[in-house]
């Protein structure tokens, strides 16, 4: 009894998905799961990491300034042991006056070296999607991960399901918006196709190089050569390099103009498909037929006329065709 219910509903799941109006919806449909996908997992990964990365960095800084404190100390008793022999008399006071300034200057010089450390802000919640977002774009975010064992194991249950639904939705567009230039009858000679590739082609490198140019314009302002290895590095979803010099708003831009990126890649994998694969049936032209009548002409009743002869008698005879 209960297989047979699973059987019928199974059926009507399978009859409902096979009807035109939720086939014409498919791709609308994917991309409202897909950003509430996203939006929660970024809401997740805040919650969990948030408030223990906060702890941590209060931490680490508590810890920072305890070894300058220290270090300074060291470097005083070091100065002081050894100017003992120039009978310079070094009080209390001023030897607490020497510590202060070498911490200032500790700091000073970890600012110089561009000393990063952890960042009270690297997971609120726009860092948090960029995390849950570069996730599912395979790009990654550099070495940053998790910092909490169920923040860990989030990561990876929200990578495995996110990823094929991700790109199933950025595919399915892309084979949407080609799919009535592959099946139209103007397009289909393989020579038009690959035209059609190398236009594509041509679109991705201008994208790329775009893209380069705003990096240039507002993270790396000295240098170009960089601006263009993270444009097309990161855009071939391999890795970001120079992350510690983007903030969080340009790393949202760069993860979207990756996704255009990316789109690109698709549209030009499935018009390579449509040019090695000509026949088959997604890539098939519908051609139109001309319209032949087929109804039958109504026979028309054949007419006759009444004829009076001498006699009076009157017989049928046909009548003449005008």
């Amino acid at each position: 009894m209960l297989l047979n219910r699973v059987k019928a509903s199974s059926q009507r799941a399978l009859d409902v998905m096979r009807s035109p109006f939720f086939v014409k919806w498919l791709p609308l449909l994917l991309v409202g799961c897909l950003v509430l996908y996203i939006l929660i997992g970024s809401l997740a990964f805040y919650l969990i990491e948030d408030g223990i990365h906060e702890y941590k960095v209060r931490k680490w800084r508590s810890n920072m300034d305890i070894n300058r404190r220290m270090q300074a100390r060291h470097i005083s008793q070091r100065i002081f042991n050894d100017t003992r022999n120039l009978l310079i008399i070094i009080d209390k006071e001023q030897t607490e006056r020497v510590q202060h300034l070498l911490v200032d200057s500790l700091k000073t010089y970890e600012h110089k070296i561009e000393l990063v450390g952890m960042q009270r802000h690297e997971w609120d919640f726009l860092n948090s999607f960029n995390y849950a977002y570069s996730l599912l774009l395979t790009l990654g975010h550099g070495t940053k991960i998790p910092g909490t064992l169920p923040g860990q194991i989030f990561a990876l249950l929200y990578a495995m399901v996110g990823i094929p639904l991700f790109y199933a939705t950025l595919g399915l567009l892309v084979y949407r918006l080609l799919c009535p230039l592959l099946q139209s009858v103007s397009c289909a000679p393989t020579s038009r196709r690959i035209f059609g590739l190398a236009i594509l082609k041509l679109v991705y490198i201008i994208w790329n190089f775009l893209l380069a140019l705003y990096l240039y314009e507002k993270v790396f302002p000295n240098d170009f050569w960089m601006s263009m290895l993270v444009a097309f590095i990161s855009g071939l979803t391999v890795q970001i390099p120079k992350l510690a010099m983007l903030d969080s708003v340009d790393m949202w831009f760069l993860l979207m103009a990756n996704t255009v990126t990316s789109a690109l890649v698709i549209a030009c994998l499935i018009i390579f498909a449509a040019i090695v694969c000509p026949a088959a049936p997604c890539f098939k032209t519908h051609r139109r037929h001309p319209v032949v009548d087929r109804t039958e002409s109504i026979p028309q009743p054949q007419k006759f006329t009444i004829i009076v002869d001498e006699a009076g008698e009157s017989k049928l005879g046909e009548a003449r065709k005008l």
